[in-house]
């Protein structure tokens, strides 16, 4: 492991409830997720997360990022956004910067 810097435990889900009770239970450091998501929309996912979880942070992954939806995510104290097609160097990079890495 010398040569990985970070090490990640990783958990996904394709429902988003599933995901909602996973993170109210274990409460993890960082939550990556879409804004359009069959069952449950980012933004009633997001405020359940701050609600239940509340040092979780959020990076909302979207093709979506219009000025209303901006605008809305700033109620939910989101933690970074991410358009897509994802760039995976800028992902890494907000990711280090929204859990403090060094």
């Amino acid at each position: 492991t010398e040569n990985m810097p970070y090490l990640y435990k990783l958990k996904a889900f394709i429902n988003p409830l599933d995901a909602a009770l996973f993170i109210g239970d274990k409460k993890p450091d960082l939550v990556l997720m879409d804004l359009l998501m069959p069952g449950l929309n980012g933004f009633s996912l997001a405020e359940r997360i701050k609600h239940t979880s509340p040092n979780s942070r959020i990076i909302v992954i979207t093709a979506y990022a219009t000025e209303e939806n901006l605008k809305r995510l700033k109620k939910y104290k989101i933690d970074g956004l991410i358009t897509k097609p994802i760039d995976l160097k800028a992902l890494k990079k907000m990711m280090e910067d929204v859990l403090e890495v060094k």
